[in-house]
């Protein structure tokens, strides 16, 4: 994060020195190189459910979803590993869910236009699906273009 401000040159007295400035905030995000692992335990042989979903994204990349050629969705990459080596994961859903703004912050002209609509937030949700046997497990999972996840495991029907 990389803050700082710009003083404008203002000779004026009755001008607080605060007002004086331009502040400026910048945070660079970056993507992670190394998964999210979560260890678990099975007792008994039974299917697993892993459901994986973006936090709800608002405002722009890398916050969510950006518009044009600089669009970037969440996904993800996903390993589960077993007392075996690694699991057959299977996507069995992905669900794209989104928040469409009508007005607000648009320019007048934009009222009847397609500008009326904006995108400012979206999730995406994956569930996978493998069978489970006895022992122990790791969830890694490398998320892209999201800051935040979730991810619920269901051990059973």
């Amino acid at each position: 994060m990389y803050n700082g401000g710009i003083k404008l040159n203002i000779d004026d007295a009755s001008v607080q020195e605060w007002e004086q400035m331009v502040q400026m905030s910048f945070n660079v995000w970056s993507q992670p190189s190394d998964p999210f692992v979560k260890s678990f335990s099975m007792k008994e042989a039974k299917p697993l459910t892993i459901e994986i979903s973006s936090g709800p994204n608002y405002y722009g990349y890398p916050y969510g979803m950006a518009s044009g050629k600089n669009k970037k969705e969440p996904s993800f990459e996903t390993t589960l590993i077993g007392p075996n080596g690694p699991a057959d994961l299977k996507v069995t859903k992905t669900v794209i869910k989104g928040m469409v703004n009508m007005g607000g912050q648009m320019a007048p002209w934009e009222v009847d236009g397609k500008g009326i609509y904006q995108e400012n937030g979206a999730q995406l949700f994956e569930t996978y699906e493998t069978s489970g046997l006895t022992g122990e497990w790791e969830l890694k999972v490398l998320p892209k273009n999201t800051e935040s996840f979730e991810y619920s495991i269901k051990i059973g029907e």
